[in-house]
């Protein structure tokens, strides 16, 4: 949850800094992106070296690079170091995303991997809804750093838990790294990497056995993510230029974190005994249709209100569910990478959903037509998943499989 809270903090104090630091709005722009791009060199990246040396130790580094990044960017005076410490923060919450998952995921008895993965991955919204609540409350009270400061302090509380408490399986790489058999991974690998180890795990992700899974995965994160982020960033202005009360696009803005919330915990609970990948299909299935009700009949509060709820129950829980099929997809010493690759590679879509939505409602695009427009990318990674015979694990079977 704390990385949700950390890396959103800029959505709800941007117009503060600005004026505080003195920062057009176009330079602020680059403030997010540059957030952006350092969650996608994190998740690629930092990934590739969780399997290799362990998730344990890439978590609580990224725990502890996240926390000072965010502690120092309360006390930043001028625009470059708040570029670089946005882009700092971003790595590491990048790396968390995808280690995180991955860590819970081999922690959890096999029946209950994708619930795991799903709950623990439900904090991201979770933080986010958190930061505008606390916002609220701190900024005006006291100033836009205070929240940086509060961020920060917890997650460094965080880095001490995970260091106590934070546990690894040994990986199956980990003799060839140094390894005595039996030795537990919080100590460590005895031996330094070397670029053929990184170079294998990389290139396992284009062997035969999974290169099918790594573009359909990929393909389809890249068609969520722009979507996503379109939503994330677009829904209370397109309901505004419709002419509705701000504070009703704030109150839809929450209420589709909210039912991202409680559709991740939801699609994880139904992985017990369902089939994951039919479950993702179907919620984001659902996704696309609740879209299309959404640009067409989008015309008083309550509607709203309901439908958005709906698409953030059914979207961002088909979209997490994701995160754990990814998980679940590939052997255990390449699946961090396998999962980072894709989140970090989707995480383009993330550039290109809001810029787009940007050039259309600049244009003069209504709601309805943004809202047709990008649904199309949701139909499609579910045709990608529908016709793609690649996946099929049962949360009551050891790992999945390549064939239906």
């Amino acid at each position: 949850m704390i990385d949700g809270f950390d890396i959103t903090l800029m959505a709800v104090t941007a117009h503060n800094i600005a004026l505080d630091l003195n920062i057009e709005m176009d330079k602020l722009g680059f403030v997010f992106s540059a957030a952006l791009a350092g969650m996608v060199c994190g998740a690629m990246i930092l990934s590739i070296l969780s399997d290799l040396i362990g998730r344990r130790v890439i978590v609580i580094s990224s725990l502890l690079v996240l926390s000072i990044s965010v502690l120092f960017t309360g006390a930043v005076d001028n625009y470059i170091s708040l570029l670089l410490l946005r882009f700092i923060s971003g790595i590491a919450g990048g790396a968390l995303l995808a280690c995180q998952a991955t860590l819970v995921s081999e922690n959890s008895a096999t029946r209950f991997k994708a619930l795991s993965v799903c709950v623990v991955t439900a904090g991201y919204p979770m933080g986010a809804m958190l930061t505008g609540i606390v916002a609220q409350e701190v900024i005006d009270t006291y100033s836009w750093r205070m929240m940086f400061m509060l961020g920060g302090s917890i997650s460094l509380l965080l880095v001490i838990i995970a260091y106590f408490f934070l546990v690894e399986p040994p990986l199956p790489c980990q003799e060839t790294l140094g390894y005595e058999q039996g030795e537990s991974a919080k100590s460590g690998p005895n031996t330094l990497l070397d670029s053929s180890s990184i170079t294998y795990t990389v290139k396992a992700l284009f062997s035969p056995k999974y290169i099918s899974i790594t573009i359909t995965f990929w393909l389809v994160f890249f068609l969520c993510f722009s979507t996503m982020y379109f939503i994330m960033s677009w829904l209370p202005k397109l309901l505004i230029n419709e002419g509705f009360d701000p504070k009703v696009g704030q109150q839809a803005f929450s209420f589709f974190n909210l039912g991202g919330v409680i559709g991740t915990i939801l699609i994880g609970i139904l992985a017990i005994d369902k089939v994951l990948v039919r479950l993702v299909r179907y919620f984001l299935l659902i996704a696309f249709l609740l879209m299309i009700v959404f640009a067409t009949y989008a015309v008083s509060e309550n509607h709203i209100i309901i439908t958005v709820f709906l698409l953030g129950l059914f979207f961002q829980g088909g979209f997490v569910g994701l995160y754990a099929l990814t998980s679940l997809s590939y052997e255990q010493k390449i699946r961090a990478t396998g999962l980072g690759f894709s989140i970090g590679l989707g995480r383009l879509g993330a550039v290109f959903g809001p810029a787009i939505a940007g050039y259309l409602i600049a244009s003069g695009t209504d709601l309805s037509i943004s809202y047709l427009f990008f649904s199309m990318p949701v139909f499609l990674a579910v045709l990608l998943l529908f016709k793609s015979n690649l996946f099929n694990f049962d949360s009551n079977s050891s790992e999945a499989n390549t064939t239906v």
